[in-house]
């Protein structure tokens, strides 16, 4: 799968909204995030770079990038999400709230945690061949 620049700037924003979400941050949440910027091929650099563009980015504006994706990438973003709210083994209700926010802003596909994680283990196995 393809992803423009912008497009990940945009999942990376919402990313952090997602684990700011319950007021804790962990590291295994931002862990997840830069595995998946690590899997389609950001060096250290241009992680650094996504994650300040990101941080310039508005809520507003992620959420109108992620409508004109498509389906797949659509797809694909929304189990970042699910995977996030996952990944430090706490499935909170306030993350889930603003996962559930996000799916709808964004036009995104309804599905569970477990959807999330099966997806996101298919497109990276998918991204890393």
């Amino acid at each position: 799968m393809k992803l423009k620049e912008k497009e990940l700037i945009a999942i990376t924003h919402l990313a952090f909204y997602i684990i700011s979400a319950d007021g804790i941050a962990t590291e295994e949440e931002y862990s997840a995030i830069g595995t998946e910027l690590v899997t389609f091929g950001l060096n250290t650099e241009r992680i650094v770079a996504t994650i300040e563009a990101a941080n310039d980015m508005t809520l507003e504006e992620a959420v109108a990038i992620c409508r004109t994706m498509n389906t797949p990438q659509k797809t694909y973003a929304c189990s970042v999400m699910g995977y996030i709210v996952a990944s430090d083994g706490d499935i909170d209700d306030d993350e889930m709230k603003v996962w559930a926010e996000i799916v709808e802003k964004c036009d995104f596909p309804d599905m569970s945690i477990q959807d999330a994680l099966d997806n996101i283990n298919f497109v990276n196995k998918t991204v890393e061949e």
